[in-house]
């Protein structure tokens, strides 16, 4: 539209700088102003997606782990329901009254577990190492498994709720995947080792236990698994913060 006025006028540089350069300076802007808004907008766009992305992953690892916990509580204690059903079963003709003890014991973990699943409903749910030892002892013994435990003296620490969980689910797998005749328990406030004896050549996946290392990984510590039959080992550790150096100290 600006080069029409040249067909009517004498062209100058004068007319050519109003009727040309002009209009064309004012489109290049305009054109770069549309180009920049279209590529923040999409900037913008794909950080939303983003965003909602990063939170449905969010939700699906809160899920995994809420579903780990609750396989955690109620597969530990349907397993020890079995086992003390078992020898209730065994013992209700020979010692009556060790039968009703076994069956009354069968009635508390099962509150106990509703207990516990209301509690992990809730997010309060947080074991206690002690008391998943002392556990563990009376679930083997039960079992007819020689335990025997060494416990460190945390110096009033409290040990790591990670290693009741590693315990928990330790205990767990040697009742349902092995056949001990012994099993060695080392606590302490940062670190935990259970061995048992009853292992065959083939080893079974690690589900339980490898959702535990990610965690444990994720809080700064290790877990291994050192499988050399008819040995199981399971270790778990927790590191201590590194304690930040004064300024002016030479490292």
């Amino acid at each position: 539209m600006g080069a029409t006025a040249l067909l009517f006028h004498p062209a100058t540089w004068e007319l050519a700088a109003l009727y040309l350069a002009s209009p064309a300076v004012g489109t290049l802007f305009i054109s770069g102003v549309i180009v920049f808004s279209e590529h923040v907008w999409l900037v913008v766009r794909r950080l939303k997606q983003a965003a909602r992305t990063e939170a449905e992953l969010a939700v699906a690892n809160e899920r995994m782990r809420f579903a780990g916990d609750l396989h955690d509580i109620q597969g530990h204690t349907l397993h020890v329901i079995k086992l003390k059903a078992a020898l209730a079963h065994r013992l209700v003709r020979t010692d009556p009254d060790q039968a009703v003890s076994e069956l009354e014991d069968i009635r508390q973990l099962t509150s106990h577990t509703i207990e516990e699943t209301r509690t992990l409903a809730y997010a309060r749910r947080r074991l206690n190492l002690p008391a998943e030892l002392e556990n563990a002892k009376r679930l083997c013994q039960a079992a007819g498994i020689d335990v025997t435990t060494e416990v460190a003296d945390g110096s009033g620490t409290n040990p790591h709720e990670l290693l009741a969980q590693v315990l928990r689910e330790a205990t767990t797998n040697l009742l349902r995947h092995a056949s001990p005749a012994h099993v060695t328990i080392t606590a302490g406030p940062d670190r935990l080792e259970i061995t048992n004896d009853g292992v065959s050549g083939e080893r079974a996946p690690l589900r339980g236990l490898a959702r535990l290392r990610e965690r444990l990984e994720a809080s700064g510590g290790t877990l291994s698994v050192r499988h050399a039959p008819p040995t199981f080992t399971v270790a778990a550790r927790i590191h201590p913060p590194l304690a930040s150096t004064p300024a002016g100290t030479e490292q």
